[in-house]
């Protein structure tokens, strides 16, 4: 299980288990404190959505990104493949 949650600011913090990259910050290693996720180059965060092993975020500028496990397409790229990082949602 894991958490997130958006500042004031529009950045997004992420914590708990990590073992798919569900948080977001590029690796695997579970935190019991907030870790920033790897935001898209000049990116804010409006939204996010959580699954149990996957999350998902919608910036400002109207972009879609999915990270974590991607087992039955779950992340929406296209692919059975997971991602550590955020990564844009094929439309």
């Amino acid at each position: 299980m894991h958490t997130c949650a958006l500042t004031d600011a529009q950045e997004a913090y992420c914590w708990g288990a990590n073992n798919n990259g569900q948080l977001g910050d590029g690796t695997t290693t579970s935190s019991a404190a907030p870790v920033a996720i790897d935001a898209p180059v000049n990116a804010s965060w409006l939204k996010l959505d959580l699954g149990g092993l996957h999350s998902c975020g919608l910036t400002t500028d109207g972009f879609v990104y999915c990270w974590g496990s991607g087992s039955n397409g779950r992340l929406g790229n296209g692919s059975l493949l997971g991602a550590l990082s955020p990564y844009p949602l094929a439309l």
